[in-house]
C-alpha cells in the first residue's frame, strides 16, 4: 500500500540543491536584449506589419526603410534627402534613429528576481 504522507525529515536522504541547479552542461543560452535587438525589432515592425507603399503611375512601390547612423541622419537633416552608395537620390524613404538610451531605475539589478519578467497575453473573447 502506498504511503499518503511525506516521509519525516529524519528518514529523508540529504539533497544537495546546488548540484540540481548547475548549468554546466546546459545548452540553452542566457537571454539578453541589446540595442541591436531593439533596432532590428523596429525594422521588422516597419517591414512586416506596417508595410509602407506609395502609389506612383498606377503601380505600388515599396518604401525602403533604413536605420540612419549619425552621418546619414546629418545628411538628411542638412539636405532634406539621402543619396545611396551609387550617389543616386533615394525617394521615398523612411529613416529612423535612436535618440537616447536611458536606464530604468525602477527595475532591480537582480536577474533572478521573478518580478523582472512579465508575460503579456490577450484573451480572445467571443460573444
Amino acid at each position: 500500500m502506498a504511503r499518503d504522507k511525506p516521509l519525516p525529515r529524519n528518514r529523508r536522504k540529504p539533497i544537495n540543491r546546488g548540484l540540481e541547479r548547475s548549468r554546466n552542461n546546459d545548452k540553452v543560452k542566457n537571454i539578453s536584449i541589446g540595442l541591436m535587438d531593439i533596432d532590428s525589432t523596429i525594422m521588422f515592425y516597419f517591414n512586416n506589419v506596417i508595410k509602407p507603399q506609395v502609389m506612383e503611375n498606377s503601380s505600388l512601390i515599396k518604401v525602403p526603410i533604413m536605420y540612419a547612423n549619425p552621418e546619414r541622419w546629418n545628411q538628411v537633416q542638412k539636405n532634406g534627402f539621402l543619396y545611396d552608395n551609387k550617389q543616386q537620390l533615394v525617394i521615398p524613404l523612411i529613416a529612423f534613429k535612436r535618440t537616447s538610451i536611458e536606464k530604468d531605475v525602477s527595475m532591480s539589478a537582480d536577474k533572478f528576481n521573478p518580478h523582472n519578467y512579465s508575460i503579456a497575453f490577450r484573451k480572445n473573447i467571443v460573444m
